[in-house]
């Protein structure tokens, strides 16, 4: 398959302007061991993670491709747009490290409260949110 235009903008792109993926994010996306995984990985993550792309989809494609695994060939990416996608997985890390963040104070604040349970206040509404808070944990 020759590829020459980039996925999303469809831009020409001549094979020297084309963005190797493992480029792009090689400094968001790095596996203990560099190997042709990762390129795969890589090609997967632009396909699952940006444009939500089926696995059963996915499968089709690969069954297109006699059997073959290289979902890094199937498309090409320009400079602008492979900067887009190294972006979208830095923006990425960043959330999915606030929310292990806010799942951490959460359960800090939860902890305190289960501590205190035994706690208790003249308030029925105040305790019945505490109690309300711990169901579940």
């Amino acid at each position: 398959m020759n590829k020459v235009s980039c996925l999303f903008c469809a831009s020409p792109c001549s094979p020297d302007a084309v963005i190797n993926l493992q480029e792009v994010t090689s400094s968001s996306l790095v596996f203990p061991e560099d190997g042709p995984i990762e390129e795969h990985l890589r090609a997967v993550f632009v396909l699952s993670r940006i444009l939500k792309i089926s696995q059963d989809l996915m499968c089709q494609f690969l069954t297109k491709g006699d059997g073959q695994f290289y979902p890094e060939l199937w498309f090409n990416v320009c400079g602008e747009c492979g900067e887009c996608v190294a972006d979208f997985h830095e923006t990425l890390k960043q959330v999915s490290k606030l929310e292990k963040k806010l799942t951490q104070l959460e359960s800090e604040l939860k902890g305190k409260i289960e501590r205190s349970i035994s706690v208790s206040n003249n308030d029925a509404i105040w305790n019945h949110i505490r109690r309300e808070a711990l169901k579940g944990k």
